[in-house]
């Protein structure tokens, strides 16, 4: 399986790219240091032109306070899902890691207004 890695701070991506090197990985990995709101199909690397894609999504949710609140509102999450979900043109295949406690209801209500948007 082919990763590529994308985040803004180029340490983070290095960061990644060391673990990579722990794991005895890094040939399977590609570090892309740009923000992810703004990519394109043709930022990925051909490398994995030919692999089935799937995107792991892990967007900042608040520290460690999420765990007091009772539902978890989707809307806190930041960049903002709505946003995030704009890497359905680049594959369907979405994972989100998201608090426990997320509104899963509300969570899915907008991924589905945001698969038709997307996917037409």
């Amino acid at each position: 399986m082919k990763c590529i890695a994308v985040d803004n701070d180029e340490q983070k991506v290095m960061h990644c790219l060391h673990n990579a090197e722990i794991y005895n990985c890094k040939d399977n990995i590609r570090g892309i240091t740009t923000d992810f709101l703004n990519i394109k199909p043709s930022d990925i690397p051909e490398f994995v032109a030919e692999e089935k894609k799937a995107i792991f999504l892990s967007p900042n949710w608040g520290g460690h306070v999420y765990n007091e609140i009772q539902s978890y509102s989707v809307d806190c999450v930041f960049p903002p899902i709505r946003e995030t979900m704009k890497c359905l043109k680049l594959s369907q295949n979405i994972i989100l890691y998201l608090p426990r406690n997320s509104d899963i209801k509300e969570l899915v209500e907008m991924i589905a207004k945001m698969y038709s948007k997307y996917t037409d």
